[in-house]
């Protein structure tokens, strides 16, 4: 019988992980509306408060999440996915009694940093407990979930929010975390099972460890490669990210349709996941996945901007169907990245390595939004869409000639060894 996306879950342990990864991911993802509201309409700030707040939600992920994952590369990894958990129960029933910014921001900061020490811990958690041959569906079941509660979680969260307010929200989201937190006790404890020469290779001060883990990405060609791809799509994605509401406002779109492009973006994304969870043939060459998908995706937002400048005129469905593309070609870049993290990296240094995929993931987020508000002021709206469009799908080119010239290699050294083995024999 083939494996199909949802095999993993036929693993008892996957199965408990998964579930309690759907109750985390909704809880980060749950106060979203309700932060926003409570600093914009409670408290009467402007946009500098909501620059502060976004800034504040990716911090974490770039300074705490690669210094605590030395820690969690020793740690058992349920004990650190529970503790991480239950620190977030606390701190989010703390935000129901924010008084003011400066009280909320400190909150959001550590909340974010207990997130930061979760993920590299569920990855390293996935590797120990799914059998190699399923973890491309593994880690296309963790996408799964994250890019669904992006969706389904502000839309919650923003029901709540009308229903019974952004303060009683908060306590909402706390009881998600203490549920996740709850199925996480029923796994083993997931102790890493190093060798003992791995074993003394983790032996060591805490900066020696934490630079080994970003020599190890710079020093594999895979990983190196997937994660400057992620660091360079992230840094376009977000440069024109923020600039979808002044892009429908110059089309003449109304706020609903906006809503319902992001919308259709999102569901193109869970779909993507689905796709590629399911149709696993791109694990064979997941660098030329990534490829395909950075090309797909430049060529979608150079459409934008082609419309943004008045040379290409579609109908409201067809864009929707760009839309949602462009959401299938953000998978084809993010699942085949997971999939490259955990078949690429050692189990000793799998937190090491997926909070500094992390780190530079969130570090483009803080950077890019200012760049692509400035080129505005510069150039205009249409030609930083239509750039970034083309520099994505030149970038996306030119990862497809490397992963083809890595490919070859690769297939070159597989017929040799096959060669010397007849030989011998």
């Amino acid at each position: 019988m083939g494996l199909t996306m949802f095999s993993p879950l036929r693993q008892r342990n996957f199965g408990k992980l998964f579930i309690a990864q759907l109750f985390s991911d909704l809880g980060n993802w749950l106060d979203f509306i309700a932060l926003n509201t409570l600093v914009v309409y409670a408290w009467g700030l402007g946009p500098e408060a909501v620059a502060a707040l976004v800034i504040t939600l990716g911090l974490p992920w770039v300074v705490i999440g690669p210094l605590a994952s030395v820690w969690t590369d020793r740690a058992p990894k349920r004990l650190v996915m529970i503790l991480s958990d239950l620190m977030r129960f606390i701190i989010v029933l703390t935000l129901f009694w924010a008084p003011n910014l400066y009280i909320l921001l400190p909150l959001v900061f550590l909340k974010g940093a207990c997130g930061a020490v979760f993920d590299p811990a569920r990855q390293s958690a996935i590797r120990m407990i799914v059998p190699t041959e399923m973890l491309a569906q593994a880690v296309s079941l963790s996408q799964l979930s994250v890019q669904s509660t992006k969706i389904l979680a502000p839309t919650l969260g923003g029901a709540l929010v009308s229903m019974i307010g952004p303060r009683s929200t908060f306590l909402i989201e706390a009881v998600l975390f203490l549920l996740s937190a709850f199925i996480l006790w029923m796994l083993p404890d997931l102790k890493s099972d190093v060798s003992s020469n791995e074993s003394v290779e983790m032996k060591g001060g805490f900066w020696k460890q934490l630079r080994e883990g970003w020599a190890y990405v710079v020093t594999n060609r895979m990983l190196l490669i997937g994660t400057l791809s992620i660091m360079f799509a992230l840094s376009i994605n977000f440069m024109y990210d923020g600039l979808f509401p002044l892009w429908t406002k110059q089309m003449d779109f109304s706020e609903q349709v906006f809503g319902m492009m992001i919308s259709a973006i999102g569901f193109g994304s869970v779909l993507g996941a689905v796709l590629f969870g399911q149709f696993t043939i791109w694990q064979k060459g997941p660098l030329m996945m990534m490829s395909f998908g950075a090309i797909a995706a430049g060529s979608q937002v150079l459409l934008m901007g082609l419309g943004g400048q008045g040379f290409l005129s579609l109908e409201l469905y067809s864009w929707f169907i760009v839309f949602l593309l462009m959401g299938i070609s953000a998978s084809a870049l993010f699942v085949p990245f997971g999939y490259i993290i955990q078949t690429e990296t050692p189990q000793r240094m799998m937190g090491r390595v997926s909070a500094t995929a992390n780190a530079i993931q969130n570090g483009a987020m803080l950077l890019s939004p200012s760049i692509g508000a400035f080129l505005v002021k510069v150039i205009g709206l249409g030609f930083v869409f239509s750039g970034s469009g083309i520099c994505l799908a030149l970038f996306g080119m030119v990862v497809l000639m490397i992963a083809f010239r890595l490919h070859k290699r690769k297939s070159d050294m597989d017929d040799s060894h096959i060669a010397e083995k007849d030989s011998a024999v």
